[in-house]
């Protein structure tokens, strides 16, 4: 069984046991996390398609909580002009457990 979901501005082609890095969610209870907008579901037969959405849901566990750093440098050769900025982004590894 195959579902396309939309969650943080992105979507992601899942099935039951994948594991994917989403964007942080806020609303987090108990670590459970239910995927409202749900494009497309092919259960090997029969392919549905949402317009937009459809009323299933995917059903995931937050695994853990990922921050990744990022680092972006300038520089200008002759000038002594360096510069080095950073930022951190924060993640959320997702198992998804069913697809309802």
């Amino acid at each position: 069984m195959l579902a396309i979901i939309e969650t943080g501005g992105n979507q992601f082609l899942v099935s039951p046991g994948d594991k994917i890095k989403i964007k942080k969610i806020k609303n987090k209870k108990d670590k459970i996390v239910e995927f409202d907008k749900v494009l497309l579901i092919f259960d090997g037969e029969e392919l549905k398609i949402g317009q937009p959405y459809l009323p299933n849901k995917v059903i995931g566990e937050v695994i853990r909580e990922i921050k990744e750093k990022i680092v972006v440098g300038k520089f200008k050769p002759k000038t002594r002009y360096h510069k080095k900025i950073g930022t951190k982004l924060y993640f959320d590894e997702v198992l998804i457990k069913e697809i309802v």
